[in-house]
Order: structure tokens, then C-alpha cells, then sequence
């Protein structure tokens, strides 16, 4: 509730302010599972700053992860990467939603082509997609050596919720998705 508050303040000092409305949209979503008041704030988001990548890329998310919407998330995705190609949390996004509705060969391409601009969070994300949607066992095998070195150099991913993927993954018949 205090945080709500924060936010329905921030918005009343910055009615037109794309990151204000997009971060109390996310909130919405997250905590209070409010997804038609989420969407108008993603809607008045867009409308103040068009080409605004980040908020492109988080309306993307919504669409696919809440509504279900494949092809209009994914036009989202194609808009938020135009306005910022080279950001690595949006193609990572991009990359994840590719991999999920089984277009293995561009996700997994997509994640080699950036792999080595990432660190951290980013970076322990890309290896679990490698390892969690890799087409072969040496490739899987590989990835989750590199997750534990990871998270032995003690890098964690607290924002990433992997639920939806290992789901997923275990109704398509992944070997190890309790791993």
C-alpha cells in the first residue's frame, strides 16, 4: 500500500512522464494483478513517449506474459528493438519470447550474437535460456557449467522469475526441468 501511494503520487506530479507510468504499471501487474489499469498506464506510456524502448519492450512483456497476445507482443518487441538495437535486457526480452514460442534457431541465435556484452543478471539469464531451450545435450551440458560458475562468482538474477519457461519446458518434455 505505501508503495502504491509513491506511485500514484509520482503520477499525479508527472501525469506524462513514460517511466513513471510504465513503472507504476509494472507494480500493478506484479503486486496487484490489476492488468486493466496496468494496460491504460502502458497505453498513456506510449502515448506520451512512442519510441521509448523500454517501455515498448515492458508493454511487449504484458502482452505476452498476461494476455497471451503473441503476435501484438511481438510487434511490440519489433518496435522497442528498432528504437534501441543494441540494448541487451530488450533483445534478451526479445530473445526469451522467440525461444519460449519455439523458434529455437533465431532466439538462440540472437543470444550468441549479444552473449558477450552481458554481465551479471543479464548474463546468468542468457546462460539458463542456452541451458533451458538448447538444442543439443553438449550445448545444454555447457550452459549449466557456466551457470554455476556464475553463481559460484555469487551472480544472481533476483528480478528474473523463470516460472513460465520451466513450465513450459516440462509440458514439451525438456529432460531436466527441475534442474
Amino acid at each position: 500500500d505505501p508503495a502504491e501511494k509513491f506511485f500514484r503520487r509520482a503520477v499525479a506530479a508527472r501525469p506524462d512522464d513514460a517511466s513513471t507510468l510504465a513503472g507504476y504499471a509494472a507494480f500493478l501487474v506484479r503486486v496487484r494483478q490489476d492488468h486493466e489499469q496496468a494496460e491504460a498506464l502502458y497505453r498513456r506510456a506510449m502515448a506520451a513517449a512512442p519510441d521509448n524502448a523500454a517501455v515498448l519492450g515492458d508493454y511487449a512483456r504484458f502482452l505476452w506474459e498476461m494476455r497471451g497476445d503473441r503476435e501484438h507482443a511481438e510487434e511490440f518487441f519489433r518496435r522497442a528493438m528498432a528504437a534501441s538495437p543494441g540494448d541487451p535486457s530488450l533483445r534478451l526480452a526479445y530473445a526469451s519470447f522467440l525461444l519460449f514460442h519455439g523458434e529455437a534457431d533465431k532466439g538462440l541465435g540472437l543470444l550468441e550474437e549479444m552473449i558477450s556484452v552481458l554481465w551479471g543478471e543479464t548474463l546468468l539469464q542468457a546462460r539458463f535460456f542456452q541451458y533451458a531451450y538448447g538444442r543439443f545435450e553438449m550445448e545444454r551440458a555447457e550452459a549449466l557449467k557456466l551457470i554455476h560458475e556464475l553463481i559460484e562468482e555469487r551472480s544472481r538474477s533476483i528480478s528474473f522469475d523463470p516460472f513460465v519457461h520451466v513450465r513450459h519446458l516440462a509440458e514439451n518434455g525438456h529432460p531436466e526441468p527441475e534442474l
